[in-house]
C-alpha cells in the first residue's frame, strides 16, 4: 500500500526532458534553463497538497527501522532519481528570488523539505541525490523566503487616513536606483495574512526536516554545510529547534563549535524553566557520549550557559531542579571532563575551568572555590557528628580534585600539560588554593619539561601569577626557581623568554638611588627578588652568572647602569646591588673601564665595616680578581686596595684548608686574598683562580685531594668534586693522577656527594677528558647497587644511554676482572693488579656472602647488555681464565679460590649467559596475521630457525672441545679435595645439560659416574617440575587440606630427592 503511495505521488509529476535535466546538473543548480510554456505551467501548477502527500509518503522510509529501500522501488517503477532532484531543484530556485510570489515561496520551502527528507534517507549518496550546492541553497532558503520586515510593511499597506494624509510633507525626487528598489519592496508588500501563514508553516516544516537530517546525515566533512546549519538553527524561532540533532552532528572545529554554542545559547535564553532544565539533563548525557566531538561541543555550550543568570527553582519538581544551578554546570559538567578519555576534552576543560574564575557571576566562582576548598571553618565550628562527617568528606573530595589537577599537570599530552598549567595559575592567582611551596613548585618545574611549548607556558603562567601576587614572598621564590634556570636551557627561544624576563623584573628597575623619593612597586619587587637570591637562593647563582654574561655581550652595563647600582650599595638592600656588582664584575669585558669606581665603593663599605653575607663577599672579592687578573696594572688606581675578609666570620674553617703560604694568594704585593673564610665558600672562588692560573693548579691539587679524603664538611667535599672536574678540562694530564681521588666519592657516605661525582665523572668520560684506567670501571659500575634507588638508576642511565654508546665494548672488557676485583681475590697473575690504597680497597670491597646481591646485580647489568658474540666469548674467556686456572692448580684451592670459583659457577649458570639466538621464543602463529604479513613472518621464522641450529651447533663444538674436559678435570680435583664447590659445579651442569638432555653419556663418556649422576640430577628436576604444575592446579579438600593424591606425590619426591642427596654424598666420600 505504502509503495502504491509513492509511486502514485511521483507519477502525478509531469515528465521533465532528458536534455533539460542533464542541463540543470550540469550548471550544478546556480541556475537553469527555461522549460517550454506547457511543462512550466504544469509544474507551476502543482499544489501545496502535491507537496504534502508526496513528503508523507516518503517519510516513513526515513525511520531507522524500515526493511524496504525507496530507491529500489523508484528503480523498480522507472522513476530515475536525476530528474525528481532536478524538479526540485526548480521549485528550491524559483522560490529564493526577493520578487518570488508566496505560492512560489511555499513550493520551493516544500521542495527543500522533501530534497532534506531523501537525503536523510539511506542509500541518498549512493543513488547520487547528495549535492553540495543545492544542500547549501536549501539551508538559506528560509531566510530568503521569509519576508523582511513584514509587520512593518503590512502596516504601510493598510488605509491611509485623511489626517495624515493632510500632514505629508513634500515628497523628495528620487533616483532611478532607489526606485527600482522601492518598487522591488512593493512587490514584497503584498502578502495577505493567509500566505504570511502558510510561508511561516512551510518555514517550520523546512527546519524540523533539517532537524531530521542532521540526525541521519554526517556532516563532518562538510564544514561549511555544518556551518549553515548552525545558522539556520540560530535564526530559526526556540520552539523550532531540536537542539540535540545539532549537538550530535557538530563538527571539531573551533570556529564552528564556538558559533553553534552560542547559537544553543540564545535558543535556551528564552526557554521556560523546565524546558532549560530538560536540555541541561540531556546536556549532561552528551558531556557522556561516545563521540568525542559530543563531549567537546558540551564544554562550550556549559561556558556560555554560565554567562546567563542561573534560573531560579521556583515551581519546578527536585529532580530537575538540581540542573539549574550554575554549580551543577561547572562541578559536575564542566570539571567532570578532567579525567577524559580524549586529551583534547581533558585540555580544554581545564582551559575553561580556568576560565570560570574570570565571569562576573559569584555562582560560578563560588562553585570553583567549592571544588577545592577544605572546608576547616566548618570542621571548627561544628559540633554535630553529621555535620563533621560531611566536612571531613568535603575536605578529602577537595583534597583529591587537587590532586587531580596537579596528575593533569604532568600528562602524558602536551596541551593537557598547558591548559592544566593556566588551570593552576588561576586557582592560585583567585585564592582558591594556597600559596604554598608545594604547590608553586608544580607549576615553577614545568619549565623544564621536555616539550617547548610546555616550557614557555610555564614561563608565561608565573609570570602571570608574579603579576598578580607580587608581595608574596613564595611567589617571588617560585619565579626565580621557575625563570633563573631557565637563562641555561637547550632551547634558545626559552632562554630568550627568560632573559626577557630577568630584564624586565630586574635590570630595567635598577634606578638612581635617592632617599627622598620612595621605590615604587615594580622597583620594590625587583629588590626583594635580588634579596631573595643572596639569601634564601644561593644555588641559582650559576645561571644568574649566565646571564649577565649574555647580557655583557649586549652592553647592557654602561657606566650609568654601574653608577646607579652603586648608588644602592649604601641603603638598606645594599646586598642586591653588590649582588649585582659581583655578577657585573665576573661577565664584564669592559669592566676595568668602571672598575675604579667598583674599588672606591668597595673600599667605603670596608671602612664603614658594613655587615654582608659571607658568601656575597666571596663572590665579589673572587669576580674582582679574576677581573683584575686580566690587567693588573689596574692596581695602581687603589694603592691600598686589599681583599681583606676579616668581616666574615668563618664557623670552624677546615684544618686542611686553613691559612698558610700555600694559600695566600699575591700577584701584586698591593693584592693580598687570604682564604681564612668558611671553606665551602672559599674553595669556589679557588677554583676561578686556578683556572686561570697553571701553576696554583699545581699548588692547589695536592691539597683538593687531601680535602677529599680527610674532609668533614659535606660543602668542602662537593666542591672539591666539581672543581677538580672542571679542572680536568683545562689541565687534563695534570689532573689525570687525580681522578682516583675523585672517583672515591662515589663510595662516599653522603648520598648528594655519590650523584654529583655520578654526573661529573660521566660528563668527562663523554667527552673523552678521562678514560676507563684502573679501578674507574669497578666504581663507577659499584654504584648499580647503591642503596638509594634513584642514584642506582641514574647509574644505569649514564652507563648504557651515554657511555656504552660510545664504547659498546667496555662490559666485555672488564667483566672477568669484575669477578676478581668485587671478591677482592688479588692471586691471579693478570686481573685486579691495578695500585689502591688500603682504604680504598676497604671502601670498594663486595666481597662475602653478605654483599653476594649486590656483585650479582652488576653481573646480571653487564650481561644484559652483551651481545650473542660477546656472551659466546666471555664463556670461553671464563673457563680458560679461571676454570682452567683452578684445574691447572695454577691458583690455590684455598678458601679464597673457594669462594670465586663457586661464584664463577653460578655466572655461568645464569639465564643471562643464555645466548638470544637460542632461548628466543619462537615466532607466533602466522596463520593469524594478514596474509600480506604472513610470508614475512614465515621466512624471517625460517631464518631464525636456521640461525638457531647453526649457533647451536657452534656452542656445542666449543662445550666439547673446551668446556667438558676441564670440567671433569675440576670435578675430579674437587672430589679429591672433598671440597663444597663440587654441588656448584653440579648445579652448573645440570643447567647447562638441560640442551643436551638425550647426550649425556656420550658426552661424558670419559667419567661414566659424573654422566650417571646427571642424568639422576635431571631425571629428578623433571619429577620436580612435574610436582609443581599439579600443585600449582590442585584443590584444597573441603576441611582446607591438600588432597590425598598431592600428598602422595610429594611424599614419594621427597624421598627421592632424600636418597639422590646421600648418593651425592658417597660420592664426594669416595
Amino acid at each position: 500500500m505504502l509503495h502504491q503511495q509513492v509511486v502514485s505521488a511521483l507519477a502525478s509529476s509531469p515528465p521533465l526532458f532528458a536534455a533539460w535535466v542533464d542541463a540543470v546538473w550540469d550548471f550544478e543548480f546556480t541556475e537553469m534553463e527555461s522549460l517550454d510554456a506547457t511543462t512550466e505551467e504544469e509544474l507551476a501548477a502543482t499544489g501545496e497538497a502535491a507537496f504534502q502527500k508526496l513528503y508523507r509518503c516518503l517519510l516513513p522510509y526515513a525511520a531507522e527501522d524500515q526493511p524496504a529501500s525507496v530507491w529500489a522501488l523508484l528503480g523498480e517503477n522507472g522513476v530515475s532519481a536525476k530528474p525528481l532532484v532536478a524538479a526540485l531543484a526548480f521549485f528550491i530556485l524559483s522560490g529564493k528570488s526577493k520578487t518570488s510570489s508566496a505560492q512560489q515561496r511555499v513550493s520551493g520551502l516544500h521542495a527543500s523539505s522533501i530534497y532534506l527528507l531523501l537525503l536523510g534517507i539511506p542509500g541518498s549518496i549512493a543513488n547520487k541525490v547528495f549535492h553540495q550546492v543545492l544542500l547549501d541553497t536549501c539551508l538559506g532558503l528560509a531566510a530568503l523566503c521569509w519576508p523582511q520586515d513584514s509587520a512593518r510593511k503590512r502596516k504601510r499597506d493598510g488605509p491611509k487616513g485623511s489626517q495624515a494624509e493632510g500632514k505629508r510633507s513634500k515628497p523628495h525626487r528620487r533616483g532611478r536606483d532607489e526606485m527600482e528598489v522601492d518598487e522591488a519592496e512593493a512587490e514584497e508588500l503584498h502578502f495577505s495574512g493567509q500566505e504570511l501563514r502558510k510561508i511561516r508553516d512551510a518555514v517550520v516544516l523546512q527546519v524540523q526536516s533539517l532537524l531530521r537530517f542532521l540526525q541521519k546525515f554526517l556532516l563532518r566533512d562538510k564544514p561549511q554545510s555544518a556551518s549553515n546549519c548552525c545558522q539556520v538553527t540560530d535564526k530559526s524561532q526556540p520552539g523550532w529547534c531540536n537542539i540535540p540533532a545539532v549537538g550530535v552532528q557538530m563538527v571539531e572545529k573551533t570556529d564552528y563549535r564556538t558559533h553553534g554554542a552560542q547559537a544553543v545559547g540564545m535558543l535556551t535564553s528564552q526557554m521556560a524553566a523546565a524546558d532549560y532544565a530538560n536540555f541541561i539533563k540531556w546536556l549532561f548525557g552528551c558531556s557522556r557520549h561516545t563521540k568525542m566531538v559530543c563531549r567537546l561541543f558540551s564544554v562550550d555550550v556549559v561556558m556560555v550557559l554560565l554567562e546567563q543568570p542561573e534560573r531560579s527553582e521556583d515551581g519546578l519538581a527536585p529532580e530537575l531542579a538540581s540542573f539549574l544551578p550554575h554549580r551543577f554546570l561547572i562541578q559536575t559538567l564542566l570539571f567532570g571532563r578532567r579525567s577524559d578519555a580524549s586529551p583534547t576534552v581533558r585540555g580544554h576543560a581545564l582551559t575553561c575551568l580556568a576560565q570560570c574564575l574570570e565571569l562576573p557571576s559569584l555562582n560560578a566562582t563560588r562553585a570553583v572555590h567549592n571544588l577545592f576548598s577544605t572546608s576547616e571553618r566548618a570542621r571548627t565550628h561544628t559540633h554535630t557528628l553529621k555535620h563533621l562527617y560531611f566536612s571531613t568528606l568535603t575536605s578529602i573530595r577537595a583534597k583529591e580534585n587537587l590532586a587531580q589537577v596537579m596528575r593533569r599537570v604532568a600528562d602524558s599530552k602536551t596541551n593537557v600539560r598547558k591548559s592544566a598549567l593556566q588551570a593552576l595559575v588561576g586557582l592560585l592567582r583567585h585564592g582558591v588554593i594556597p600559596l604554598s611551596e608545594e604547590n608553586l613548585s608544580v607549576l615553577s618545574e614545568r619549565s623544564r619539561d621536555p616539550a617547548l611549548s610546555v616550557k614557555k607556558k610555564a614561563l608565561q603562567c608565573m609570570g602571570e601569577l608574579l603579576s598578580a601576587k607580587p608581595g608574596s614572598v613564595a611567589v617571588q621564590k617560585a619565579w626565580l626557581q621557575c625563570v633563573v634556570p631557565a637563562v641555561v636551557d637547550s632551547e634558545s627561544s626559552v632562554q630568550e623568554k627568560a632573559l626577557e624576563a630577568l630584564d624586565e623584573v630586574l635590570l630595567s628597575q635598577v634606578k638612581q638611588y635617592s632617599p627622598q623619593r620612595h621605590l615604587d612597586a615594580g622597583q620594590r619587587l625587583a629588590w626583594d627578588l635580588l634579596t631573595l637570591l643572596c639569601h634564601k637562593c644561593p644555588n641559582l647563582s650559576r645561571y644568574f652568572s649566565r646571564a649577565f654574561t649574555v647580557w655583557a655581550k649586549q652592553n647592557k652595563f654602561t657606566a650609568a647602569f654601574i653608577s646607579r647600582l652603586i648608588s644602592h650599595t649604601e641603603a638598606e638592600h645594599a646586598a642586591g646591588a653588590w649582588l649585582l656588582l659581583s655578577k657585573v664584575a665576573g661577565s664584564s669585558s669592559t669592566l676595568p673601564d668602571n672598575c675604579s669606581i667598583i674599588l672606591e665603593a668597595w673600599e667605603r663599605m670596608v671602612g664603614v665595616s658594613l655587615s654582608l653575607s659571607l658568601s656575597l663577599c666571596v663572590s665579589l672579592s673572587v669576580s674582582l680578581c679574576v677581573c683584575l687578573s686580566v690587567s693588573l696594572s689596574l692596581l695602581s688606581l687603589s694603592p691600598s686596595f686589599s681583599l681583606s675578609l676579616s668581616l666574615c666570620v668563618s664557623p670552624s674553617p677546615s684544618p686542611s684548608l686553613s691559612p698558610s703560604p700555600s694559600l695566600c694568594l699575591s700577584p701584586s704585593p698591593s693584592l693580598s686574598l687570604s682564604l681564612s673564610v668558611s671553606p665551602s665558600l672559599s674553595l669556589p672562588p679557588s677554583g676561578k683562580l686556578c683556572l686561570q692560573h697553571e701553576d696554583l693548579t699545581q699548588r692547589y691539587l695536592p691539597v683538593f685531594a687531601r680535602e677529599l679524603e680527610e674532609g668533614v664538611e659535606v660543602a668542602v667535599r662537593n666542591n672539591v668534586v666539581v672543581i677538580m672536574c672542571d679542572l680536568c678540562v683545562r689541565y687534563t694530564n695534570m689532573v689525570d693522577h687525580y681522578i682516583p681521588n675523585v672517583s672515591a666519592c662515589l663510595h662516599d657516605n653522603n648520598p648528594i656527594i655519590r650523584k654529583q661525582t655520578l654526573i661529573m665523572l660521566t660528563n668527562l668520560l663523554q667527552e673523552e677528558f678521562v678514560k676507563w684506567k684502573g679501578s674507574l670501571f669497578f666504581r663507577f659500575v659499584a654504584v648499580l647497587a647503591d642503596p638509594v634507588p634513584d642514584i642506582a638508576s641514574l647509574c644505569e642511565y649514564c652507563l648504557v644511554d651515554l657511555l656504552l654508546k660510545k664504547n659498546p665494548t667496555m662490559f666485555s672488557q672488564h667483566f672477568i676482572e669484575c669477578i676478581f676485583h668485587f671478591n677482592s681475590y688479588t692471586k691471579h697473575k693478570t686481573y685486579n693488579k691495578f695500585p689502591q690504597t688500603d682504604s680504598e680497597k676497604v671502601r670498594f670491597s663486595l666481597k662475602g656472602a653478605q654483599h653476594r646481591e649486590k656483585r650479582f646485580r652488576v653481573y646480571r647489568f653487564l650481561l644484559e647488555h652483551f651481545n650473542d658474540a660477546q656472551r659466546f666469548n666471555i664463556t670461553s674467556k671464563i673457563n680458560q681464565s679461571i676454570l682452567a686456572c683452578f684445574a691447572d692448580e695454577e691458583l690455590p684451592l684455598d678458601s679464597d679460590g673457594a669462594d670465586i670459583l663457586a661464584e664463577t659457577f653460578s655466572i655461568l649458570s645464569l639465564k643471562e649467559m643464555k645466548l638470544q639466538a637460542i632461548s628466543a621464543p619462537a615466532g607466533g602463529a602466522a596463520a593469524e596475521e594478514p596474509e600480506e604479513e604472513n610470508m614475512a613472518t614465515m621466512a624471517k621464522a625460517v631464518l631464525q630457525a636456521a640461525q638457531k641450529k647453526v649457533v647451536s651447533q657452534v656452542q656445542k663444538k666449543a662445550f666439547i672441545e673446551y668446556t667438558i674436559p676441564i670440567i671433569i678435570a675440576l670435578k675430579n680435583l674437587l672430589q679429591q679435595k672433598r671440597s663444597p664447590v663440587l654441588r656448584d659445579l653440579m648445579a652448573y651442569l645440570q643447567v647447562t645439560m638441560q640442551d643436551y638432555r638425550s647426550e649425556v653419556k656420550e658426552l661424558f663418556s670419559g667419567d661414566e659416574q659424573l654422566a650417571a649422576e646427571l642424568e639422576f640430577s635431571l631425571e629428578m628436576s623433571d619429577k620436580q617440575r612435574e610436582l609443581e604444575q599439579q600443585l600449582s592446579g590442585c584443590s584444597l579438600a573441603a576441611d582446607g587440606r591438600p588432597a590425598p593424591a598431592a600428598v602422595r606425590a610429594r611424599t614419594h619426591t621427597h624421598t627421592h630427592t632424600h636418597t639422590h642427596t646421600h648418593s651425592i654424598h658417597y660420592n664426594k666420600v669416595k
